[in-house]
């Protein structure tokens, strides 16, 4: 009997798909991410100081727009620590601060932005447009891309700015959060991320550069006052968070 042998083509195919397998189980594997130990780990709570330039911890009266929705409350919410504090300065002038720290960012879940959450919670977005903010780093001026954010509701509205770091990267958008995010997988590495967000109450819509600017002062003023922990936290680490 003559034996049966495959035709070309269909050698060919398996070697393939034979292939094609190994090379998944290879990206698979390096999917596989590790997030690094971190000893020691920050309260934001507790490292958030009271006073903060000429800014002092105290009860607001605005409610804040929270940062998850009822559905969010679950095992994939993407933050392990929520901070929302309300600040005032000497004229009576009030700003709301809202962290938002996860140790593990992944493709399916992680930091919202901002817009999301306002529109979600009945706000109108007016306007949104990058906004560089040059901040004191670890050991020199480091540069953020943070966002300038207008908004409107019935009770009022805010003008908002905020960054969002991920990783060694202040995200500009979710196609850069998404990029980083798979990028450091290959390597092995998981990523943490933090939105931090200060928006001032306002009643008109035309001309808030003076209040973006009050927003942006306070969060230089936050940087210049936080820990080398806390710093840390919000900018990355040293290497990272400074601009090339």
């Amino acid at each position: 009997m003559v034996p049966y042998s495959l035709p070309a083509l269909s050698v060919l195919r398996l070697i393939v798909i034979i292939a094609l397998f190994a090379l998944a189980v290879l990206v698979a594997e390096s999917l596989t991410v590790k997030p690094t130990p971190q000893d020691d780990q920050l309260v934001l709570d507790q490292a958030l100081p009271d006073r903060i330039g000429e800014w002092t911890h105290v009860k607001s009266t605005f409610m804040p727009v929270q940062l998850i929705g009822d559905i969010d409350t679950n095992i994939d919410q993407p933050y392990d620590q929520i901070v929302m504090r309300s600040y005032q300065n000497g004229d009576g002038q009030q700003v709301m601060l809202a962290l938002a720290w996860g140790r593990h960012q992944r493709q399916e879940v992680k930091i919202h932005r901002p817009e999301l959450c306002y529109v979600a919670q009945g706000y109108q977005l007016l306007g949104k447009t990058p906004q560089p903010l040059a901040v004191d780093g670890h050991d020199e001026l480091a540069t953020i891309i943070g966002k300038r954010m207008l908004v409107s509701s019935p009770m009022g509205g805010e003008a908002v700015s905020y960054w969002v770091r991920i990783g060694s990267i202040f995200s500009e958008s979710a196609v850069d959060t998404r990029w980083h995010i798979f990028s450091q997988g290959l390597k092995g590495r998981a990523v943490d991320g933090i939105l931090v967000r200060a928006s001032i109450p306002v009643q008109q819509y035309q001309n808030n550069d003076a209040d973006f600017q009050l927003a942006e002062e306070f969060l230089t003023d936050l940087v210049a006052a936080s820990s080398p922990q806390l710093r840390q936290m919000l900018l990355g680490s040293p290497s990272l968070a400074l601009a090339p």
